[in-house]
């Protein structure tokens, strides 16, 4: 068995937010600036958020295993900003430590400003819990 390090698990997916992905109703689960010229509507929602974020960390989860793996939990969701319609994402994921049958896998939410290139803005963190399985979808 050779050892794995956080490069070999490391993913990385892009999104582009449109207005499919943003809510128009004042529901939970959304969240906006405290800026006046944005309103909620403009945001995210949560929802499709965690959603990608769950799917990059899989498949990080997955690598690592070398084969299926399924979310025992997600803990320590962070929210720092809001994602506007337009803001292209790159959502990173990578296992930080694992043990005999599950992983953690850290997952960051980021963009870049088009005004300022390189700079990056962290939009959301989280860690994941992941059980790896073998072929009959039991705990290896």
């Amino acid at each position: 068995m050779s050892l794995k390090t956080v490069s070999n698990s490391r993913i990385r997916l892009y999104e582009i937010i449109n207005g499919a992905h943003c809510s128009t109703s004042s529901s939970a689960g959304q969240w906006s600036s405290s800026s006046s010229n944005t309103s909620s509507k403009h945001c995210v929602s949560a929802g499709p958020l965690l959603k990608w974020m769950d799917i990059a960390a899989c498949m990080s989860a997955e690598r690592h295993a070398d084969g299926s793996a399924v979310t025992m939990s997600m803990d320590d969701m962070y929210f720092h900003s809001p994602i506007e319609i337009g803001t292209t994402l790159e959502i990173v994921a990578q296992v930080n430590c694992a043990f005999n049958t599950s992983c953690e896998v850290e997952v960051t939410v980021t963009s870049q400003k088009a005004t300022n290139p390189g700079t990056h803005v962290i939009h959301c963190m989280g860690f994941f819990t992941f059980v790896s399985l073998d072929e009959k979808g039991k705990k290896k």
